[in-house]
């Protein structure tokens, strides 16, 4: 079953707005991944298109406006 179909927990982080809207420009997603205690991997950064995204669109124009708004005044 694909985890965004599962009942587990979902997976959460933090972004600044300003860096979120950056994907506006390239729709690339950048995703760091940090080793854990455990697992005995390295550290590596991940990348996504998000150009496949269901509702991207909507949710930058949704989040970014107001970054375009006060990035416009003088």
């Amino acid at each position: 079953m694909p985890r965004s179909m599962s009942p587990g927990p979902a997976l959460f982080g933090h972004v600044a707005r300003a860096e979120f809207c950056l994907m506006q420009r390239d729709r690339l997603l950048r995703i760091s991944v940090l080793a854990g205690i455990l697992d005995g991997v390295d550290p590596q950064t991940l990348y996504s298109n998000t150009n496949s995204y269901d509702g991207m669109n909507e949710l930058l124009a949704a989040a970014c406006h107001s970054v375009k708004v006060a990035s416009a005044s003088p």
